[in-house]
């Protein structure tokens, strides 16, 4: 059983058995729902009279979670040659993709290895080195 990544922004594919699981790039998905949300809350603000975006502080929001998205095609592709060497070894326990328990249990450990991945960011100073940008902005708003 392998992980085959293919065109990172559509799709990513899983094998299990013989067959290909084809899951969707939820997260290249939602961006178009992310800059709606962003003019939104931006004709909200004109609306109700209140000064909530900087254009330079917005743009530096923006383009820093687009160069985050952009060393991640890069990066992420590393951590899989591991995983699937651990998976394949190691694995305790193989869940079918399509049972609900196997969603469920991967959600909360993903969940719970972000938190601690985001702490590690804002405790360990190489860690907030690199994510002291992503507290640079003086705007509270979803550019942010």
């Amino acid at each position: 059983e392998m992980i085959n990544v293919n065109n990172i922004n559509q799709t990513i594919l899983l094998q299990q058995d013989e067959n290909w699981i084809k899951y969707p790039n939820y997260i290249a998905q939602f961006i178009p729902f992310f800059v709606i949300s962003i003019l939104l809350e931006i004709c909200v603000s004109v609306y109700h009279q209140r000064n909530i975006y900087r254009f330079n502080d917005a743009m530096t929001s923006m383009s820093l979670g687009l160069l985050q998205e952009i060393f991640n095609i890069f990066i992420k592709p590393l951590s899989y040659v591991p995983y699937i060497y651990v998976w394949n070894n190691y694995a305790i326990v193989k869940m079918q993709a399509d049972n609900w328990l196997c969603w469920l249990i991967s959600f909360l450990w993903i969940d719970f290895g972000y938190y601690w991945f985001h702490r590690f960011g804002h405790e360990v100073n190489i860690g907030w080195a690199s994510h002291v940008p992503h507290h640079s902005s003086e705007d509270f708003n979803l550019s942010a």
